[in-house]
């Protein structure tokens, strides 16, 4: 049951409760660890570095943070499940369902890597494999079917890019 924020009645918070906290200018929601005389102990439900089929995911944050109760903008009793707020379980991972690409085929959670962290080993070979004109052709001719494909073959495709103006320019 939703109570709103004139209603929140500290006392009937329970551990397991969701809560949405006011922080700043944004509303967080939470789930309660601990219920102390004067604050609660939450876990913060956040967005990690992953996505299942072009959807952030989300988790419940590991570190333990302290919300004061005149913070709270809303309380769920525990008879709320987080798919009454349309958010998919994956894997100890959540995912807003009207987020999640349907067309999309890959059922893993895919970690969001920075292309800072790709790294091509710099040894000088330039060398290409014996194939590389029938790897091209397919490559060229591969059509992506989804945001998670399409957002790969970009990033291969600029790196190509990127190396063969290196080539070029020594």
């Amino acid at each position: 049951m939703k109570i709103n924020t004139q209603m929140i009645e500290p006392s009937e918070i329970q551990v397991g409760d969701i809560v949405k906290v006011q922080l700043r200018d944004d509303n967080l929601f939470a789930r309660v660890i601990e219920h102390k005389v004067d604050y609660l102990l939450v876990n913060y439900f956040t967005p990690i570095d992953k996505v299942y089929k072009d959807a952030q995911v989300f988790s419940f944050n590991e570190n333990v943070e302290r919300v004061d109760f005149e913070t709270l903008h809303e309380h769920y009793t525990n008879d709320w499940t987080l798919d009454d707020f349309g958010v998919k379980s994956i894997d100890d991972h959540y995912v807003f369902q009207d987020a999640v690409d349907s067309e999309d085929s890959n059922s893993d959670l895919i970690s969001e890597e920075s292309e800072d962290s790709f790294v091509v080993d710099d040894d000088g070979n330039g060398d290409l494999p014996e194939d590389h004109r029938e790897i091209d052709q397919q490559w060229n001719s591969w059509v992506p079917q989804n945001a998670t494909e399409r957002k790969f073959k970009s990033k291969v495709d600029e790196l190509e890019a990127r190396y063969r103006h290196m080539n070029d320019t020594f």
